[in-house]
């Protein structure tokens, strides 16, 4: 952040900052100095305002005109000292910017430094290798039965492992649901929320194995809810997050990352339409938006890439890897031919399809190679979604916004050769939160420490399986209003044959998930208290103290 941001201003104001420059060496008695200086005060001070979204983008242009105004009176009195302290002000700004730079390099440079530490885990501790595919729902996966052919090389790999038919994550969105992952716990017993990054309350999975000797490395393309800025990064001795590139400083602007100039190159990206990008333009609107689009955007193939490298310098030490793949994730920017694979790409939910195919491929590639290089035999392989996505169902789009089952139900395939689980199909409703369980008893840390969470290696070992109890919860929904999550917190609770919400409201709704896939009848009737029974009972009881580790 601390070279790329004034980086990024230099590069998006280049041009006019040549144009004024020039027009002041033309017509000096035009382009006045002070005047420059009191345009450039107003571009700053509506840069740093429009980060206050709750003020109207026209309020803030009167108040950055009316600053870059007196400013510009205030230069032509006192140019002389003006100058001077402008120049003083660079000088430290740039020496700012250099010292707190050169201490991030530092500290990245001691944790990847911590990558060498001596083993604990010993020579035979098996590899873990975590994808998590970003916004991807399991029916849309041909593994699961979707007629399009989105996954058919997954669906051969997991000839290999097993395969579970009803995984949830704990939360429809990116942050809490990594969380829980990581940590064991659900998402209200951790930090990670919509205006709170996740905190170091609880010891992540990166942290635990990294203990045991093991070389850590995250290699993420959601750079806005999993980069090391969210507190994912935590642990991991290795984080490849943001991009370091001219794209991705130009993207570090207030001004590249407001609504219109993103709707704009989201335009011409997609249809190369000068009009398009025009009308996006008008809009207006230079708030600027939290979303994937405001970096440069990273395709699977970037990511692994990295990882692949980072593998091979690491010769035969074990390694945990987590890789965060958001291809399928909107705007769908999937490589050609895959952007056109079904029905020419002419819906989101054609191009969405086209995503997972070249999700599918991607990693099916990545298995391939290890499997080339030697080490696959010898490395947990687990394969799963952050969450899923809406198209329309129950009125809605996109996800983060309900606990519908198109958002929570995801795929989830765990490869491990010596575990004998290969060709396994696990149809036992199951939580991601027991996922970190799951890794530490693969890893044969199984311990005597109480851990968060229980192993799902039991469900296909035999063994009298307890698996957490499958809950999901989201926040009231900040800044979006009409969507079910508007309305205040929600929870959902899944059990052998029901599917229950409570809405933000305190109204339920309930279906029989295994039947009624689509949830197109909502069992539940005006005065029934069997239904919030039935949830309380599950939900109070999955929400006990968190033991920690």
């Amino acid at each position: 952040m601390w070279w790329a941001v004034p980086t990024g201003y230099v590069v998006v104001f280049a041009l006019p900052v040549i144009v004024l420059t020039a027009l002041h060496w033309m017509v000096p008695r035009v382009a006045r100095r002070h005047w420059i200086f009191g345009f450039w005060a107003a571009v700053a001070v509506l840069g740093v305002s429009l980060l206050f979204t709750r003020a109207h983008v026209w309020a803030l242009l009167v108040l950055a005109a009316g600053v870059g105004a007196q400013l510009a009176v205030l230069y032509r009195v006192h140019e002389t000292r003006m100058n001077r302290f402008i120049r003083r002000g660079a000088l430290a700004l740039a020496a700012l910017i250099a010292i707190v730079g050169g201490t991030g390099a530092v500290r990245r440079s001691l944790r990847a430094n911590n990558a060498s530490a001596p083993l604990a885990a010993g020579a035979t501790a098996p590899n873990v290798l975590l994808i998590i595919l970003d916004t991807v729902r399991a029916s849309s996966m041909s593994l699961y039965g979707a007629v399009r052919a989105t996954t058919p090389r997954l669906a051969e790999w997991a000839k290999r492992g097993a395969t579970f038919d009803h995984a949830y994550v704990t939360s429809p969105w990116t942050l809490p649901s990594h969380a829980s992952m990581f940590t064991g716990v659900y998402a209200s017993q951790q930090s990670g929320d919509w205006a709170e990054r996740f905190d170091a309350t609880h010891p992540t999975l990166a942290e635990v194995l990294g203990r045991r000797g093991y070389a850590t490395g995250g290699f993420v393309s959601n750079i806005s809810y999993t980069g090391y800025g969210t507190g994912l990064g935590r642990g991991f001795a290795t984080y490849d997050d943001t991009r370091r590139s001219l794209g991705e400083v130009a993207m570090s602007t207030t001004y590249t990352q407001s609504r219109s100039v993103i709707l704009a190159l989201e335009t011409w990206q997609r249809d190369r339409w000068i009009g398009g990008v025009v009308r996006a333009l008008a809009r207006f609107d230079l708030h600027p938006r939290a979303v994937a689009t405001m970096h440069d955007w990273k395709h699977a193939s970037d990511v692994i890439e990295p990882f692949l490298a980072w593998q091979r310098s690491l010769g035969a030490r074990p390694i945990f890897a987590f890789l965060n793949l958001m291809d399928a994730h909107q705007p769908q920017k999937t490589p050609l031919p895959y952007r056109t694979m079904f029905n020419g790409g002419k819906t989101r939910r054609d191009m969405y399809d086209g995503a997972l195919r070249y999700l599918d491929d991607q990693v099916s590639d990545l298995l391939a190679e290890l499997e080339r290089r030697g080490i696959l035999r010898n490395t947990i392989v687990i394969v799963t979604a952050d969450h899923g996505e809406q198209f329309g169902e129950h009125d809605l789009n996109f996800h983060g916004n309900s606990l519908y089952r198109q958002l929570l139900h995801v795929p989830l395939m765990v490869i491990a050769d010596d575990s004998g689980n290969a060709g396994r199909r696990i149809s036992k409703q199951v939580s991601l939160r027991d996922l970190r369980a799951t890794v530490l008893d693969l890893t044969r840390d199984r311990g005597a420490a109480p851990l968060p969470g229980h192993s799902l290696a039991q469900l296909w070992r035999g063994e009298n399986a307890l698996t957490s109890p499958v809950i999901a919860e989201v926040s009231k929904a900040i800044n979006n209003p009409g969507i079910p999550a508007a309305t205040g917190d929600m929870a959902a609770v899944v059990d052998d044959s029901l599917y229950i919400i409570r809405n933000g409201n305190g109204s339920f709704e309930a279906y029989a998930y295994r039947i009624d896939t689509t949830e197109a009848r909502n069992l539940v009737t005006p005065g029934d208290v069997r239904v919030r029974d039935r949830f309380l009972a599950i939900y109070r009881a999955a929400l006990q103290p968190v033991q920690q580790r």
